[in-house]
């Protein structure tokens, strides 16, 4: 069930990343809702659970983003596991957290894929275009993560993934 579940939010969440649109005024940011759902793996779940959803999560993004297939899971599963090394030092029901962890993980996200497409010869922007569109990138995660988080736990606890206790209290 956790596959499934996986799966389903990972499709739902890149409809949602796909049907908005880019901002092109903040350096064509755009809303990283893939990465949310990462996050949410990476806080709330086993560390072999996250690191398979930000798996799914990332081959979702290269699906939908013109770039290498595996970049984005790369970046994806360093970021959780990263995420599930510390994620015992926070309250992971808390909104900040949310907002901390969504914005950290679109930044490093940002900044990490734009030195592998350099490096790789796939891409040459200007550092500029690249920070600006990092961080407004993370400002939207940090905005949108609690949310996404809040509703994966709760979809988490009506199909039994996770207890129904668990699920709805801190």
């Amino acid at each position: 069930m956790n596959l499934i579940i996986m799966l389903l939010v990972s499709m739902a969440a890149a409809l949602l990343q796909m049907l908005v649109p880019v901002l092109n005024w903040a350096g064509q940011a755009r809303l990283l809702v893939l990465a949310a759902v990462a996050v949410y793996y990476a806080l709330y779940r086993e560390t072999h659970v996250a690191l398979c959803g930000a798996f799914v999560a990332g081959l979702m993004h290269d699906v939908l983003s013109p770039v290498p297939l595996g970049y984005s899971s790369f970046m994806l599963i360093i970021l959780t596991f990263v995420i599930g090394r510390v994620r015992h030092l926070v309250h992971p029901d808390a909104i900040i957290t949310g907002m901390f962890f969504g914005g950290f993980i679109t930044l490093a996200f940002t900044i990490g894929m734009h030195l592998l497409l350099y490096y790789g010869g796939h891409a040459r922007w200007p550092w500029s275009m690249v920070w600006v569109k990092a961080l407004w990138q993370a400002l939207l995660a940090a905005l949108v993560t609690p949310w996404v988080c809040l509703l994966c736990r709760r979809l988490d606890g009506w199909v039994g993934n996770v207890e129904v206790r668990e699920a709805f209290h801190a």
